[in-house]
């Protein structure tokens, strides 16, 4: 069956992206016909601290690194710059989308 959705875009998440969830990330890539844009922030301390007490610390959430691995779907956008905490990812979606069709020549609509 062919994917509905063209593209995902991933602000600040709170789910795991290491090596243990990369087969669970491949089979998202199947879901959609362009690309998951997985946007994060170094300055996301809720993800940073939270994330991390809630998971016993054995996983990384996907908002604060890149995915593990190297998949031609996925594309890691570090939003470190643009975004300064959890609570500022929904008013800056802007501003990330206008980042990556200006530095990384993204095809995405408006």
């Amino acid at each position: 069956e062919k994917p509905v959705v063209r593209n995902a875009f991933l602000l600040g998440g709170a789910v795991g992206g290491g090596e243990k969830d990369y087969n669970g990330w491949v089979k998202a890539t199947e879901s959609i016909s362009g690309k998951i844009y997985n946007c994060y922030s170094e300055s996301d301390d809720v993800l940073k601290y939270m994330y991390k007490c809630a998971s016993g610390g054995i996983s990384i959430p996907i908002g604060y690194a890149p995915i593990f691995g190297n998949h031609p779907k996925i594309f890691d956008f570090d939003c470190t710059a643009l975004v300064s905490g959890h609570s500022v990812w929904k008013e800056n979606f802007g501003n990330i989308l206008n980042q990556l069709r200006d530095d990384w020549g993204a095809d995405i609509e408006s």
